[in-house]
Parts: structure tokens; C-alpha cells; sequence
């Protein structure tokens, strides 16, 4: 996020780890200036780590990180090695606060909006069979049964927010940013092609465009259309 960086972070398993904090984990240092954290949370032990690693003995691995920052912008979550994860194993990312997942073998980026004001963001990671990783992740359960546009993520919005959607089945979708008199002020999302489930679109105002005021979001999806205002502030 803006120039703050937190590299090097690993989740594993290696022969002779537990779930208890030992030598082949470290522990993550207190943050120094403007800064972005991510930090394993050991579940043995209150514990922050930037190296978690575990024996290999469960089928179905789950870490929990937490991100913090004092820096306002767009956070960025690049997964690396992943070829170093056996093949037939599914790698996923969850982000409770969005009720977002990601399947990082296909797109191993995930980004959302930080206010930089040091909130603890969780986000778990999942690692196993692709079958234990779908029980878990309960997306047959989670499918969106109607189209809805969710609030904006955070609201009102300063500098940057996540805009959700969710839909129930493939479409194509639009996103529109729209006065309150009805006149468009902008297009976030052109015909964008989905498939079933809750999406996300982070969007940064711009100040030629969008200055401080309430707008009306509106999302169509097929044959519906929801709307919903949108605060800015600047």
C-alpha cells in the first residue's frame, strides 16, 4: 500500500513442525514508520508470526493472517512459490470482512481497500484436497439466491472503497456511478462478464470526476438493476 512493503511472509509445512511456536517459526517485528503488516496468528499460542510453519500430517491446512497499516490506499496480496505447493493441492484466500474468496492458483493477487488507521483485517488462507477446500469454504451453500449491490467497504468514501455485488448466476454485468438528478458520472464496470457469487470492484475517486457529495451506485445485472447511495468525501 503506497510505498509501504511486507515481503517475505511464508506459510508451510516442514518435517518436524507443530502447532506449537518453535525454532523453524519467526516472529513478526513491531511495524517502524509508515508501514503495511501481515502476520500468521499461531493458533497454539497468542502469537504473531511472519513464518508459520506446520507438520504435514492434516489433509486440510488453514492459517489465519492479519493485516494491518497506517497507510490509507489500496493493499495488494501477491501469493509467490506456489509452485512449490504440491499439484494437486487447492490454495485459496478468504476475506471474511468482504465475505470474498479467491482461488490463488488462478489469480494470485488479491487487493482491498485500507482507511490506515492500523484496523486488525483477517484474511485465512486455505490449503488441501480441492474437495475439503470447497467443504470449508461452503461456496455451494453461499450461492447468492437474488442480485444485490452490498455497502460500499468503507462508507462513506474517502479514498478508496470495495464496491460488491453479488449474483446468483452467470451475467454480465454493469456498474454505474450516477448524480442525484440520474445523470451518469461514471462507468466502474462495462459489461463485465460473471460468474455466480459476490464480487468486488476497487475503486479510487478521482477529483476531476468526483468530488465530495452523495451519488447513486447503480448495478445491472441481465434484467435487474439495484441502486444504492453513495457517500463521498474528499
Amino acid at each position: 500500500v503506497g510505498r509501504a512493503r511486507d515481503g517475505h511472509n511464508t506459510m508451510g509445512v516442514a518435517p518436524g513442525a507443530g502447532t506449537q511456536v518453535d525454532p523453524v517459526d519467526r516472529r513478526e517485528p513491531p511495524p517502524i514508520g509508515n508501514y503495511v503488516s501481515l502476520a500468521f496468528r499461531s493458533p497454539a499460542q497468542d502469537a504473531m508470526l511472519w513464518r508459520d510453519l506446520r507438520g504435514g500430517g492434516a489433509s486440510l491446512q488453514t492459517w489465519t493472517a492479519t493485516v494491518r497499516t497506517n497507510v490509507s490506499g489500496m493493499v495488494m496480496l501477491q501469493a509467490t512459490d506456489l509452485q512449490s505447493v504440491p499439484e494437486g493441492k487447492a490454495v485459496w484466500l478468504v476475506d471474511p470482512a468482504l465475505d470474498l474468496t479467491r482461488n490463488l492458483r488462478e489469480t494470485p493477487r488479491y487487493q482491498f481497500p485500507a482507511s490506515g488507521n492500523e484496523t486488525a483485517r483477517p484474511i485465512r488462507f486455505l490449503v488441501g484436497p480441492p474437495a475439503a477446500v470447497q467443504q470449508a469454504l461452503g461456496q455451494t451453500a453461499d450461492r447468492p439466491q437474488r442480485v444485490e449491490l452490498l455497502p460500499a467497504v468503507p462508507h462513506p468514501v474517502r479514498t478508496h472503497a470495495a464496491l460488491r455485488y453479488q449474483v446468483p448466476e452467470p451475467t454480465q454485468v454493469t456498474l454505474e456511478l450516477h448524480d442525484l438528478l440520474g445523470r451518469r458520472v461514471a462507468t466502474l464496470v462495462d459489461g463485465r462478464r460473471v460468474e455466480p457469487g459476490t464480487h468486488t470492484h476497487n475503486w479510487t475517486p478521482r477529483g476531476g470526476t468526483v468530488s465530495s457529495g452523495t451519488y447513486l451506485l447503480r448495478l445491472r445485472a441481465g434484467d435487474a438493476t439495484r441502486t444504492r447511495r453513495l457517500v463521498v468525501v474528499r
